[in-house]
């Protein structure tokens, strides 16, 4: 998550927390008015709101559903089953890594 603020990206579970109407998710949302955090200090207490709105576990949620979809189609694919096993590495891949 650090990385996804010092590169200025927004993740996913950044607004999944910001939308998840709790405490942490409006203290999130007055932490982020200034745009994202640059102090170490900051990004660990946005790091540390985002888990606890939610945030995260709903955008791991999201991505194994996803996840679950695109391998169901890629299973039905009658393309040859080695074309077929490396897109389902490939899906498992995005989905599993860490930055």
């Amino acid at each position: 998550m650090r990385n996804e603020f010092t590169k200025r990206h927004v993740a996913v579970a950044v607004a999944a927390a910001l939308s998840a109407g709790t405490d942490s998710s409006r203290r999130l949302a007055d932490l982020l008015v200034g745009g994202a955090p640059s102090a170490e200090e900051d990004v660990v207490l946005a790091t540390k709101l985002i888990e606890e709105a939610g945030g995260i576990d709903w955008a791991a949620h999201e991505a194994d559903s996803r996840l679950d979809r695109a391998l169901g189609e890629l299973k039905r694919l009658s393309s040859a089953q080695t074309v077929r096993n490396d897109l389902i590495a490939l899906a498992r891949y995005v989905v599993d890594r860490d930055h």
